[in-house]
């Protein structure tokens, strides 16, 4: 009966406390966080970890009002029973500053973007030679709007007609401890699955999971594991793939918003 009553409790302050500043933390996605922790660098980095669509995966179609067109989503069940959102954007290097805002409808199986720019980066022109670059973070948040953990990701390569190749790499890792709602959150895995040298592109990825114990109550585990996906092409075009897995107690309750730089 407590853990009803507690349950309720904090469905009952997400419901009548209002979002505003003193809670909600809008962080800037290429600032660097205090405590922030690079992602390590293990085993063969030569080939990256392809994302394959599963037998089980359910599509997921555009809304009439989504401001943004997905290249792929989709949901599924993964093996050890998780809910696992999967999308796929395109980008320019003129879209970096723009952050989107991925809701589903459950209800109607649809997909709604909601596209804003945070702030404007001028993009580089096209040249014989070019080198281009693009930042991507994904954030977990609560109901209202306080970061809990973000997973970053930024591949800078270069480009010609002809060919693309990697010029650097950099992903991270932070983890709230604690929130503006003192709820602690802790880096699980933090780490790069290598890189792909397609020719024409360059595919980079990395990992990271992260877990709570007193987001709900204090007793219970709440995990949430991030997957980005940068493929850069000759072009200066990129693609981005953000995947994320919940379970938990509290999984009901997160959200995950995309922001490029």
């Amino acid at each position: 009966m407590k853990k009803i009553l507690f349950s309720f409790a904090w469905l009952a302050l997400f419901i009548f406390l209002p979002i505003n500043e003193a809670f909600a933390q809008e962080i800037l996605p290429n600032t660097k966080l205090i405590d922030e922790v690079e992602a390590e660098e293990e085993g063969d980095l030569s080939q990256s970890i392809e994302t394959i669509k599963p037998a089980n995966a359910q599509g997921i179609k555009a809304s009439r009002k989504t401001s943004t067109t997905l290249e792929e989503a989709y949901w599924y069940i993964n093996e050890k029973g998780e809910e696992v959102l999967v999308t796929t954007l395109k980008v320019s290097q003129a879209d970096r500053g723009k952050s989107y805002d991925i809701s589903i409808n459950p209800t109607t199986n649809e997909y709604e973007v909601k596209e804003l720019r945070d702030f404007f980066l001028t993009p580089e022109l096209r040249a014989a030679n070019i080198n281009y670059f693009i930042g991507a973070t994904y954030t977990t948040y609560d109901p209202v709007s306080v970061a809990l953990n973000r997973s970053r990701h930024e591949l800078t390569w270069g480009g010609n007609p002809n060919d693309a190749w990697k010029i650097s790499r950099k992903a991270t890792a932070w983890a709230a401890n604690p929130s503006s709602l003192n709820t602690h959150w802790y880096i699980v895995s933090n780490k790069y699955e290598g890189y792909v040298d397609g020719g024409k592109y360059i595919n980079s990825s990395s990992y990271h999971s992260y877990y709570n114990t007193d987001f709900v109550s204090s007793s219970k585990r709440t995990d949430v594991w991030h997957r980005l996906n940068v493929r850069g092409y000759d072009d200066g075009y990129a693609y981005i793939t953000a995947e994320n897995g919940k379970s938990g107690e509290g999984r009901l309750f997160l959200s995950f918003k995309l922001r490029t730089y």
